[in-house]
């Protein structure tokens, strides 16, 4: 089953985000609260959901010659650089049209509600990408130190596209923390729990440039490159 909830026919943003409320809706009640930009919405790219997870196999395949060359590697193998690695399965993605992906936005449990409102509303204006969710967190923000919210763009590799949803952000006022995550690497299970072992969980995040520019690095932030510039 989907397992997410969805605005009701007919209603608004606003309202949906007031009758189901992150902070009051458990996981159990649902996996995602989901808002979509409409149909007719001018501007905003929309991705063919035909192709989603289609490159999986290829992408499963990448990360397996990377394990064997860099994490058990033969004797005096040659070995596959993580920028290399992430060049071909973004590549992988692009060459199947599988190139969905999301701004990911990491918000105080606190705040959740509120931000994910302004999320809710300007998706259905077409201010943002084609969709958006929320994790739910009914009874679990004592324990928890920020809630997840996705932001989608239907190709990663259109910069401007990439660039003007991560604008759309900003232009609502929110400072959170966020990052760049191809749907692809999510399809083939590429999680930031499988990717540690491979020594890979930082380079994973896409458009570092595009973030730097829209949010530019305060005095006190690390700018070290840890992502994959497309």
């Amino acid at each position: 089953p989907d397992n997410r909830v969805y605005p009701l026919t007919g209603e608004s943003a606003a309202d949906f985000a007031s009758r189901v409320r992150p902070s009051q809706t458990t996981t159990s009640d649902a996996r995602w609260i989901q808002i979509n930009c409409p149909s007719d919405a001018p501007g905003v790219k929309r991705s063919d959901g035909s192709k989603c997870g289609t490159s999986t196999a290829m992408v499963r395949e990448i990360i397996k010659e990377y394990k064997e060359k860099n994490i058990t590697p033969p004797p005096d193998g040659p070995r596959m650089v993580k920028s290399e690695c992430f060049k071909r399965i973004y590549g992988a993605a692009v060459s199947c049209g599988d190139t969905c992906g999301k701004w990911m936005l990491f918000v105080k449990p606190e705040k959740a509600d509120g931000v994910w409102t302004r999320i809710a509303v300007a998706v259905e204006q077409g201010k943002l990408g084609e969709s958006a969710k929320i994790s739910p967190f009914g009874g679990d923000a004592a324990h928890i130190d920020a809630v997840l919210i996705c932001v989608y763009v239907a190709d990663f590799s259109d910069l401007e596209e990439c660039e003007r949803v991560l604008r759309g952000i900003k232009n609502l006022g929110l400072q959170s923390s966020c990052a760049f995550k191809a749907d692809a690497l999510t399809y083939a299970g590429l999680e930031s729990s499988t990717l540690a072992p491979l020594k890979l969980a930082n380079s994973w995040q896409l458009h570092l440039d595009i973030l730097r520019k829209v949010f530019p690095p305060k005095g006190d932030e690390n700018p070290k490159k840890k992502g994959f510039d497309w």
